[in-house]
């Protein structure tokens, strides 16, 4: 690590990675190169992860911005503004000050301008200026990053670490993370990156721990018994050569340690626990302190032990610093500002077990209390922590509140996978209701958080994902016993986009009808708009594209900012600009060029106008098809291009990267005919099908068919469109269904130029399902197709007959080469 910190520090950023078991030494190493490295001019930044923060958004960040502010709750928002600002460059404070105290719940009062933020843009710029405050502490001076216990930390911290890992390559920055072997660390290989795991010790390392522990030498007897007890593991060397100190059984000798008196077959405690415990038991009047404190968490701040414990201020900081001189806590700070932090997870463990399980109650119960009565701004950003001891507490029905609000909060800040952590707490404590007690858990109070688990699921697993199909499922069954028509919409909503992305059609269409049926019964009903958009993406699955632009149509018309606005944290995206993407791209199949395209770049417009990533993911997911459809390499290359950097960005499903991978595939492709665009495209589809996300597939797999049989693998090609088709009569997803046979036709062609029976029969087929579903684009590529096959082989009327009815009445466009060349072709041979 010493050699790591000087490379560091030389200006090329390192990352050591050090596992092991609890105990066995990760935070006294990381302790020990803190001690060397402060020789030399540097900023030390410490995150610690803690289990009962696990789902806290950021809690690490949070905590060392605190103590680097040296935050104080009874300061006024104007001083601890003015120390949060002390601890920021000067160049960024504007921008920076006001998300951090956002972050850190301090009110700005008049002194920044209120954020004018979505919550998926406060989300991006408050990670933006983590990364962007480490880099300029780096550019002042050398920096030490401690980031201990990951294995404990939130979904928002470890995105904020992964980036962090990129971030300091080039920069005078050492980050030491530590974890226990269970975290499998994604950032192992990378060239930067140094892994070190920790074994236990060997019995004459033991040995000389022990010794070093006691100061001098101990009888062979009780280093035996040390040896054997305590099984390499440092912790547990320290503290029960610590307790046999402490037990009375060794008086001081002139060589060393010595027995007073014959070794009592118990005298040594046999695990690490009863070690701690007996260390405690020896500190009787501090004891309380630390279980009070271990009630609070690993580490917890003066004024808030001070608050519960109800103690004199000389006794508590007393005691205090007794338990500090045992080694059992650490404090950072000076009072009466100052954290403590116990020395491990094991040592809290161990003092909150000696409670017995009705004083541990009453504890949680009075922390949650002070928690809400004198500490506001913390209850305000983390509603867990008063959830969590109000849990503790037994305190069901309060809790199942709290968790409530903090899994809404999650949600707010696009933090979903920490908001289905907290959510799923709350539907816990409300199962162990019964249906009939009246309390929190009422039939209306389950089924919205059952319904908020659902979409929380949605983005943290994926609309596919049997979690998120399960939270819905159980959704409905609740939704059958109450009367909340609203909250009943928000289940149909979630459990018909599962069946669409799982290209279920049965259930799928009985769920829209459902929908529409119930939300159209209803007089002014807001979420009839939701039900209309869900019918016309019904439509547009089975190929009814008149059917679609009519539900598209409707939907427009009922939208209305003021009674919709909040729909995209409800319905999984902003009603308007997605809508408008899925009409433009029908209008495009119903010849209606120039109309879709001017649609499409209103939705783009729309959804950035949102906000909200998952809007603007879709609006450039759908302009990147309409892009495919219309064979445009540079509409697919952006609108994929800005896909992934959404999906990127904010750590949407991973089905939502198959599909930006897909695109930038075929875009490459269509570019330079590259195979390694074919192979991009088989790993978009592989990722999708790998995640159970199989709604557009035939689409992508007619495009991979096509570029696949263009590059030479025709035969390959061809099985996969013809295996597609198949599919297709299983999924009756047919809005690609004419161009498939069309495209089916081209292969057979290039398969045997000659025979041109089989690429006629297709090209028909083709023509016959765009007529049916009033598809005049497709007809006409279908039409144009089939009439050059007629007029190469000399038949001209033929050619003419089926050339002419698809390109009457098509709506003249500029925008559509496949139309001035069927007019081109038309020319010679009109009658």
């Amino acid at each position: 690590m010493r050699d790591r910190l000087r490379r560091a520090w030389g200006g090329t950023g390192q990352i050591v990675l050090l596992s092991g078991e609890a105990g066995i030494g990760k935070s006294r190493l990381a302790a020990q190169l803190a001690v060397e490295a402060a020789n030399e001019p540097h900023t030390r930044l410490r995150y610690q992860c803690s289990p009962y923060h696990r789902d806290s958004v950021l809690h690490p960040f949070v905590v060392q911005l605190g103590r680097a502010a040296r935050l104080a709750a009874e300061d006024p928002a104007e001083a601890q503004l003015e120390k949060l600002e002390a601890i920021l460059t000067s160049s960024r404070i504007t921008e920076t000050a006001p998300l951090f105290a956002s972050l850190l719940s301090i009110p700005t009062g008049g002194r920044y301008p209120p954020l004018a933020l979505s919550a998926a843009q406060q989300r991006r710029l408050t990670l933006a200026a983590l990364l962007d405050h480490l880099e300029a502490l780096a550019r002042q001076q050398p920096v030490l990053m401690l980031f201990e216990d990951v294995h404990w930390a939130d979904a928002t911290s470890l995105e904020v670490l992964d980036l962090t890992v990129e971030r300091v390559r080039a920069l005078p920055v050492l980050v030491l993370i530590t974890f226990r072997p269970e975290y499998e660390a994604p950032w192992t290989g990378l060239s930067h990156v140094t892994s070190i795991a920790l074994d236990r010790l060997a019995p004459a390392e033991v040995e000389t721990l022990a010794e070093h522990v006691a100061g001098r030498p101990l009888p062979p007897e009780v280093t035996a018994q040390i040896v054997a007890k305590t099984d390499g593991v440092p912790l547990f060397v320290e503290e029960l050569t610590k307790a046999v100190l402490e037990g009375g059984l060794l008086v001081a000798g002139p060589q060393g340690w010595r027995l007073d008196g014959p070794l009592p077959p118990f005298a040594i405690p046999a695990t690490l626990q009863d070690s701690l415990a007996a260390r405690l038991d020896r500190l009787a009047p501090v004891k309380e302190i630390a279980q009070i404190g271990a009630a609070i968490g690993r580490e917890f701040s003066y004024p808030l032990l001070r608050a519960v414990a109800g103690r004199d201020e000389p006794a508590l900081r007393a005691a205090l610093a007794q338990l500090e001189e045992a080694e059992l806590l650490f404090r950072s700070g000076m009072l009466p500002d100052a954290r403590y932090t116990f020395k491990h997870a094991l040592v809290q463990d161990t003092a909150y077990e000696t409670l017995l399980r009705s004083r541990r109650q009453i504890l949680h119960r009075q922390i949650a209390e002070t928690l809400q009565h004198q500490f506001a701004a913390t209850v305000t950003a983390e509603p867990e922590l008063v959830a969590h001891h109000l849990t503790h507490a037994g305190l069901d029905e309060p809790a199942i509140e709290w968790w409530g609000k903090a899994g809404n909060q999650a949600v707010r800040r696009l933090a979903f996978k920490e908001a289905a952590a907290h959510l799923g707490k709350a539907i816990e404590l409300a199962d162990k209701f019964p249906a009939t007690a009246p309390s929190a858990a009422t039939a209306s109070n389950r089924l919205h958080l059952q319904t908020s688990l659902a979409n929380a699921l949605i983005w943290a697993k994926g609309h596919h994902a049997p979690e998120t199909t399960t939270a819905f499922a159980r959704a409905r069954e609740l939704a059958n016993q109450v009367e909340d028509a609203s909250e009943r919409f928000s289940v149909y909503w979630g459990l018909w986009v599962g069946h669409r992305n799982r290209c279920e059609p049965a259930p799928m269409r009985e769920i829209a009808e459902l929908f529409l049926r119930e939300a159209t019964a209803r007089p002014d009903c807001p979420e009839t708009l939701i039900a209309h958009r869900n019918f016309g993406f019904t439509c547009w699955y089975f190929g009814d594209f008149a059917g679609a632009h009519q539900h598209f149509q409707k939907t427009l018309e009922l939208y209305d900012p003021a009674r919709h606005g909040d729909f995209a944290n409800r319905f999984g995206n902003h009603p308007r600009p997605v809508t408008e993407s899925f009409d433009a791209l029908t209008l495009w199949v119903l010849g209606r060029v120039d109309e879709a395209l001017c649609l499409v770049e209103r939705a783009l417009a729309d959804a950035k106008s949102a906000t909200d990533a998952p809007t603007i993911g879709q609006a450039h997911l759908i302009a990147a098809l309409l892009g495919l459809v219309r064979c445009n390499r540079r509409a697919v290359a952006t609108n994929s291009q800005a896909l992934a950097e959404i999906v990127s960005q904010y750590d949407l499903p991973v089905f939502w990267t198959g599909l930006a991978v897909f695109f930038q595939g075929w875009a490459k492709w269509l570019h330079a005919a590259e195979e390694s665009g074919l192979a991009e495209m088989r790993r978009g589809l592989a990722i999708d099908r790998e995640q159970g996300f199989v709604f557009l597939s035939p689409g992508f797999e007619a495009a991979l068919a096509e570029a696949e049989a263009n590059a030479g693998e025709v035969v390959a090609g061809l099985q996969r469109l013809d295996d597609a088709l198949v599919e297709l009569e299983r999924t009756g997803h047919r809005y690609y269904e004419a161009e498939m046979h069309r495209i089916r036709a081209g292969i057979l062609l290039t398969r045997d130029p000659a025979n041109t029976a089989a690429a006629e029969q297709s090209l028909q087929a083709a023509i016959a399902i765009a007529q049916s579903q009033k598809a005049r684009s497709f007809e006409l590529r279908a039409a144009l197709s089939l009439a050059k096959l007629y007029r190469a082989v000399s038949r001209d009327a033929d050619a003419y007959a089926v050339l002419a009815p698809a390109v009457e009445g098509f709506p003249p466009t500029q925008q559509f080469p496949e139309l001035i060349e069927a007019q081109t072709l038309l020319a010679p041979i009109s009658l």
